[in-house]
């Protein structure tokens, strides 16, 4: 049996050769532990004479966009590589398209409604950290001029799994996603407590939040299956390990 023949005889209930695996790797640190470490990381980049030229003559927002571009597209090609040479029959190939804006060198804007704090782990890899919400108010949630297009990002979802699965796509089974999961990002937006508060107060505020991540998902999860991909797998942080977001 080949990877993806596999992952689907087992989610049929069918006997399969051996019991699948899947990788999860998003994270570029453990990637670089199984392909190797790269010459030059992001903090070498942030720190070098013309990161420094380009901080100071046009600040964060343009290097910024190179960096975050670079590793979100290098940490989902580079996740497979690492799954396929460790074994995996499937690797979960997450794409984030929301992170755009920089309004200053040490914030990262989810263009979702959210901002976040830049880091650099150990090793000088870019990361973020969830700092607050942005959108508070339905008048916020309507001026807001960054949400993600949900067209352009369908095109930019299919070349990006057109290029894996043209490389990839007979050696492992691909679990494609696009970031965007409907509960997480609404309170990562607005926060749980006005979830709760519009829900109750303004119900017609939350339905058309929704209904603009579900116009997100669905395109840019039409977008993968023309690309290629067999499989979808939609992340969301609805719980920690002692309960439910929305009830504890």
């Amino acid at each position: 049996m080949d990877p993806t023949e596999r992952i689907f005889a087992t989610c049929k209930g069918e006997e399969v050769d051996r019991v699948p695996t899947m990788s999860i790797l998003y994270d570029l640190n453990p990637i670089y532990q199984v392909l190797g470490y790269p010459k030059k990381t992001d903090a070498d980049l942030i720190n070098s004479w013309v990161g420094q030229f380009f901080l100071k003559k046009f600040g964060m927002s343009r290097l910024g966009r190179s960096i975050a571009k670079k590793d979100v597209y290098k940490a989902g090609r580079l996740g497979v590589e690492a799954a396929l040479q460790l074994g995996f029959d499937a690797a979960w190939t997450p794409l984030g398209l929301a992170f755009s804006s920089f309004p200053d060198e040490n914030t990262i804007l989810d263009d979702w409604g959210s901002y976040n704090d830049i880091a650099f782990d150990a090793y000088g890899n870019a990361t973020y950290y969830y700092r607050e919400p942005k959108i508070t108010t339905q008048e916020e949630y309507e001026q807001w001029e960054y949400f993600p297009d949900a067209d352009d990002c369908a095109k930019k979802t299919y070349k990006f799994f057109k290029k894996i699965i043209e490389k990839y796509g007979d050696k492992i089974c691909i679990f494609g996603d696009v970031y965007c999961g409907l509960y997480q990002t609404m309170f990562t937006s607005m926060g749980l407590e006005r979830i709760a508060y519009y829900i109750r107060k303004n119900p017609d505020f939350i339905r058309d939040f929704i209904a603009r991540m579900e116009e997100f998902t669905l395109k840019t999860d039409m977008a993968m299956m023309d690309a290629g991909v067999k499989v979808l797998m939609k992340g969301d942080d609805m719980s920690f390990k002692t309960g439910d977001l929305a009830l504890s």
